[in-house]
């Protein structure tokens, strides 16, 4: 059976390997603990011991999913994008956003996968917010260019949105980021 292949940044990839890495590495000490308190006697019914457990299976699913997120990749780059005159994956775009009650701001937002998006939107050193092409927004921008006006519909109401600028993202200008990269550019 052929697995989809999946688009991803490739510090997508590198944030899932270093999850994976910390899930491993919590695992294992669970599994001291375990070790530990089963040098102590019986424990079959330690409640300690039964949270433990639990946790180290949720551990696994967890290291199960991220790895499975691994297959069948493919990564967005940076030379794939410079020639486009339209909004795509991996594009760092500034738009102007008027909301409902009038109130408007700038905002600078990353077109990425649901993938990326619910990976690196974990972590809170990005300036950048990441958004899923799926995303109502990510579905409204996609396409877009510069200087376009539109409204779409959001969950409190219409936005008006003008497209500012759009590059191609930084996630994206170094595929050798290290696993302790911070998003202070």
């Amino acid at each position: 059976m052929m697995l989809p292949i999946r688009r991803l940044f490739k510090i997508t990839e590198l944030e899932i390997h270093r999850q994976i890495e910390n899930f491993q590495k919590q695992y294992i000490g669970l599994g001291e603990e375990a070790r530990q308190f089963d040098q102590d006697g019986d424990t079959m019914h330690d409640p300690v011991v039964y949270r433990n457990q639990l946790e180290r299976q949720r551990i696994e699913v967890e290291i199960e999913n991220l790895s499975n997120l691994l297959k069948s990749i493919e990564y967005i780059a940076a030379e794939d994008l410079l020639a486009e005159t339209t909004i795509q994956l991996g594009h760092k775009v500034e738009l102007q956003v008027r909301y409902p009650d009038g109130e408007s701001e700038t905002m600078a937002v990353v077109l990425g996968t649901e993938v990326d998006s619910y990976i690196l939107g974990k972590r809170n050193d990005l300036e950048t917010r990441i958004i899923s092409e799926t995303s109502p927004l990510g579905k409204a921008i996609r396409g877009r260019k510069i200087g376009e006006e539109f409204a779409t519909q959001a969950p409190g109401g219409n936005l008006h949105l003008k497209i500012l600028e759009f590059k191609v993202s930084f996630l994206l200008e170094d595929t050798s980021l290290s696993q302790d990269w911070k998003g202070s550019r």
